[in-house]
């Protein structure tokens, strides 16, 4: 799927609503092509954009607040039930042909008396589901699409947290949907679990929706939600499998079926030997604990999307240090020098910074604001326009090297100064109000916080140098 713009750095209200808009179109293309009896994709489109669609209403119901009232819901999840019945009886049919040949003469006669079964509940579905597509889709899609179109905000001007992002939002869902996923596959103990097997894939088609639209921008994720959709499948099958043996046995108290008897008794066992391999494979890769590492990416994965920020938006805490921490000790580090040109409002800091493996490379920047959540603009420059603007920075420079430690999801950055005796720490955090814990090979370093203070800002820092 595809959805345009970068998504992660934008607000919840906008994201989720660009979302919601694109699966309601992808929703009503497929709705059109309902039409032609020969578009064999055409209820299967309609159906994925539905619950794509479902999916999003239900994970980001807080961001979109009343866009989608009950009576819509009400109407989308009536039009997916009806969808279901559609494609349950198609997977099914589709399941019984590729039968073929293996079966025996026995089987042959079961096997035909269910699909005609399941063929005629499929031309009851169909058609149902085409009027009522034809008759109510339409006029809910004009009312979802102008309502997801606009949204009003509330901005209090005393609010100094900083604006959550969609990434923060799509972490907090993801990672409630792996802890869900974790508890679902616990539940699967045995091949007859089938209400849990349904549960479990019902929460891996939630967190695997969830991730799709930011998957081109998240590292990692594309593999994830390729996992995902294996056992959604998997666990898919094996439902599927369940319900036809149920409706085989069923169909043995069928007065008109009596003739085929011995064929779907010989078919109900075929289907529980293919439903009990699916189950061994289910087994094999995620149940009894083996789905832990799958469940340890997904978490994973919503840290990162947890630390993700804007670009444009810096939240960093700072704190003075002693000396240099015996943890960085050999750690590969930065050469940096920057400095800033003249100005008063406008205070334009030019940057140097030299690789441990010698690559160098320079970035103007311009920050707004002070204290914990400021506002900073970065774009790279070339070495002849650095050069240039460097000479204007005379007054106010500083060196420095920078050390840079990953511990969980942020990096912490300890700054030994080469001009002066000074060393610094500073982590960049994915919100303002995101609590910090000093690193255990940190804490005994530091002095004390210095967020905000004026006597630590680099630009503060700054001096002239000697000729």
């Amino acid at each position: 799927m595809t959805i345009t713009d970068a998504l992660l750095d934008r607000s919840p209200d906008v994201a989720t609503r660009r979302i919601a808009l694109d699966f309601l179109a992808q929703a009503r293309k497929a709705r059109h092509r309902l039409d032609d009896a020969a578009d064999d994709e055409a209820l299967h489109d309609f159906r994925v954009a539905l619950r794509r669609l479902r999916s999003v209403i239900r994970a980001f119901a807080h961001e979109l607040h009343d866009a989608v009232g009950r009576k819509a819901r009400r109407r989308l999840r009536a039009l997916a039930a009806e969808t279901g019945a559609s494609r349950d009886a198609e997977v099914q049919l589709a399941w019984l042909r590729t039968l073929g040949d293996s079966l025996d003469p026995l089987e042959r006669g079961g096997v035909r008396w269910l699909s005609d079964v399941i063929a005629a509940r499929k031309a009851h579905a169909d058609a149902r589901l085409t009027r009522d597509a034809t008759a109510g889709f339409d006029r809910l899609h004009r009312t979802l699409e102008r309502r997801l179109r606009k949204y009003e905000m509330v901005i209090r001007i005393d609010d100094t947290r900083a604006a959550r992002t969609f990434a923060s939002v799509v972490a907090h869902h993801g990672r409630a949907l792996a802890t869900e996923l974790g508890a679902r596959l616990a539940a699967i103990a045995s091949v007859d679990d089938q209400d849990a097997a349904h549960e479990a894939r019902i929460a891996a088609k939630r967190l695997r929706y969830l991730l799709e639209p930011v998957a081109d921008e998240v590292e990692g994720a594309p593999p994830l939600i390729e996992q995902l959709k294996v056992m959604q499948d998997i666990l898919g099958d094996m439902h599927d499998m369940d319900v036809l043996g149920t409706m085989a046995l069923a169909a043995l108290d069928d007065a008109g079926a009596q003739s085929e008897r011995p064929g779907l008794v010989a078919l109900v066992a075929r289907i529980r030997e293919r439903r009990d391999a699916l189950y061994a494979t289910a087994h094999a890769e995620w149940l009894g604990g083996n789905g832990a590492a799958l469940l340890t990416r997904a978490k994973e994965l919503a840290d990162t999307l947890d630390a993700h920020r804007s670009a444009d938006l810096e939240i960093e805490r700072k704190y003075l240090l002693r000396g240099l921490p015996e943890r960085v000790r050999g750690v590969p580090a930065k050469e940096i020098a920057q400095g800033w040109l003249p100005g008063i409002k406008l205070r334009e800091r030019l940057r140097a910074v030299r690789d441990a493996d010698g690559t160098e490379r320079c970035f103007r920047t311009v920050k707004v604001g002070e204290g914990l959540v400021r506002m900073e603009l970065e774009e790279e420059t070339s070495p002849a326009l650095f050069s240039a603007l460097w000479t204007h920075t005379a007054e106010r420079r500083v060196r420095k090297r920078r050390y840079a430690v990953r511990e969980g999801a942020l990096t912490w950055e300890i700054d030994e100064f080469t001009d002066r005796e000074l060393f610094l720490a500073e982590v960049e955090l994915p919100h303002a109000d995101t609590e910090v814990e000093l690193p255990d090979w940190l804490a005994p370093y530091v002095e004390r916080e210095v967020t905000g203070e004026a006597e630590y800002v680099n630009y503060n820092l700054g001096r002239a140098e000697a000729k």
